[in-house]
């Protein structure tokens, strides 16, 4: 058993139970929840607001798996999910896993319903926004990770579309979601698989470099300085030119964008989005940087609505090609060690496509 495997495995941690105890108990899911309208479809699961018919006036998410469907890569996914799930002590700004119901041909996993969409999305749709309040978010968003780092989880898939808004009028709760990628690690060089998503992926995963829990810094980095400066650091015509804009390091603040943004800012994502991961900021250092502890009335000051406007073209553009959302990798591809040897030559894409047959993963909310 590999090093990745044995830290994902039920000896790792101490065995925990999910917060409903409905399966444990031996009921079946058709006896415990009654379904209603569709949420959403994956390439094998549907998911549909839930009601318990006994816990009255709760909704849920209740995402069905089809089991024909799954791929050998997807069934590893969902153990990986479950198994986090199920030990990671809940968080209010954690998508929470309630139960899971697995049966003949479909598993059912009961989850805590947001009604607010993604994180850019409501950026995007905003009439006012400044700097405080960017910075307020980024605050929860650090909590929930460090939560998740302290007890030695790796999301590997940080990325605004599984930062999700709770409703459609709170603006301040935030909910990650999506732990499929996700990996108990001990130690800082516990893992190996590459996965992720192009835009957000830590140079150390296309370099095959065993890695922890700072790959989710890096990609916490590009995610605020998207949302703040209204461009991403690394992005390429193709997933080869992101891979090796990665690759470089290489990013700037451009006056436009950043000019009226603090120092203590662009220092806290200079600090992420370091390259060595042993000097790359963690979470907890965020949360106790200058920028958490500057003047709310100095950052109201600075508006961010002008990079909304970039934010949402960029938006547009990526939803359009598809290049977050369609892509994947996270199986052997040794074209990744021709991405890192050379940033001379433009080769095919060294991600495959998860709209085909080669093994797909569903997100709660794809």
């Amino acid at each position: 058993m590999s090093e990745e495997e044995k830290a994902a495995s039920p000896e790792a941690e101490e065995e925990s139970s999910y917060a409903f105890d409905d399966s444990k108990n031996g009921k079946t899911f058709a006896e415990t929840y009654v379904l209603d309208k569709d949420l959403g479809r994956g390439a094998f699961s549907v998911v549909k607001v839930g009601h318990h018919q006994q816990k009255t006036g709760e909704s849920f998410a209740i995402k069905i798996i089809t089991k024909a469907e799954m791929y050998d890569f997807d069934k590893e996914c969902l153990k990986n999910e479950l198994a986090v799930m199920k030990r990671l002590p809940a968080h209010d700004h954690i998508v929470q896993l309630y139960d899971v119901f697995d049966e003949t041909d479909f598993v059912h996993l009961i989850l805590e319903k947001v009604d607010g969409g993604e994180l850019l999305d409501r950026l995007i749709n905003k009439e006012n926004y400044t700097e405080c309040e960017a910075r307020d978010l980024c605050k929860i968003v650090m909590e929930a990770m460090t939560h998740c780092h302290k007890n030695k989880v790796a999301h590997r898939d940080i990325k605004p579309e599984n930062i999700l808004m709770a409703s459609e009028t709170d603006d301040s709760t935030i909910k990650i979601a999506d732990f499929g990628f996700a990996k108990f690690c001990p130690e800082d060089d516990s893992l190996k698989t590459q996965c992720g998503s192009a835009m957000h992926v830590a140079p150390e995963i296309l370099t095959k470099t065993p890695y922890g829990t700072s790959v989710d810094c890096w990609a916490l980095g590009v995610v605020i300085f998207t949302c703040i400066g209204g461009y991403p650091p690394f992005y390429g015509n193709n997933n080869q030119e992101t891979f090796k804009k990665i690759l470089k390091g290489e990013f700037e603040f451009t006056e436009e964008s950043f000019g009226h943004i603090t120092q203590d800012c662009q220092d806290m994502i200079t600090g992420l989005l370091t390259m060595d991961m042993k000097d790359r900021w963690s979470t907890q250092q965020c949360l106790d940087c200058a920028w958490m502890k500057d003047d709310p009335k100095m950052l109201k000051r600075n508006s961010l609505l002008p990079n909304l406007k970039k934010l949402a073209e960029f938006s547009a553009k990526r939803k359009f090609k598809g290049v977050v959302n369609a892509v994947k990798f996270a199986r052997k591809l040794s074209s990744f060690e021709e991405v890192a040897a050379s940033s001379m030559h433009d080769e095919s894409e060294v991600m495959h496509d998860v709209t085909k047959p080669r093994g797909r993963r569903s997100s709660i909310h794809d």
